[in-house]
């Protein structure tokens, strides 16, 4: 346990550093990973483009969002683009849950795009009703100015609606652990 606790605390003491680094080295080099926040939700408009209940009571709907990121990473902002899948399981499918708690889950492709360059990925949801958890999360890939460049996003819809988050690296996702560490 005591190894655990020192490999998580050097993590976040590495993850502080680097946050700080990120944010100085932003100014002097395009290409520098850094983590950003903002809003991800201004001017929005929304269109559900096809909705169906299923037998067993779930909504499934397509649906276009677009609104507009502000960011204090500027290579981040610009206007998004969301084409998704819900499947809603707040209304009929409430009997077939094991637990009680309902909720929604979807998935979306989605695309920010500003005067040098794009990203582009897929970001998952998850709202959770009684829990009052309303998360977008997913990896988007760098285009035009940004190639090479990878974002981890996040936008939670909890706080002051849309508030977004996030990482900015040339190096990508993290890969996982082989296996667990001895303990």
């Amino acid at each position: 346990m005591k190894k655990l606790t020192s490999r998580i605390a050097a993590i976040a003491i590495g993850l502080l550093v680097a946050s700080t680094i990120g944010v100085v080295a932003q100014s002097e080099d395009p290409m520098a990973p850094s983590f950003f926040s903002g809003d991800g939700g201004l001017d929005p408009s929304y269109t559900v483009e096809t909705s169906q209940t299923r037998p067993d009571g779930v909504v499934a709907e397509t649906l276009v969002l677009s609104a507009r990121w502000a960011s204090n990473d500027s290579r981040i902002d610009g206007l998004m683009t969301n084409s998704g899948t819900t499947l809603d399981y707040r209304q009929g499918a409430l009997s077939d849950s094991a637990t009680g708690v309902t909720g929604v889950i979807g998935s979306s492709l989605v695309r920010v795009v500003n005067d040098d360059g794009a990203w582009e990925g897929t970001l998952d949801s998850i709202t959770i009703e009684d829990e009052g958890t309303d998360h977008v999360s997913g990896w988007l890939v760098g285009e035009g100015a940004y190639e090479g460049l990878m974002a981890y996003v996040v936008i939670d819809y909890n706080s002051p609606c849309c508030k977004l988050s996030g990482h900015i690296t040339p190096e990508g996702q993290p890969s996982a652990p082989e296996a667990f560490p001895e303990q």
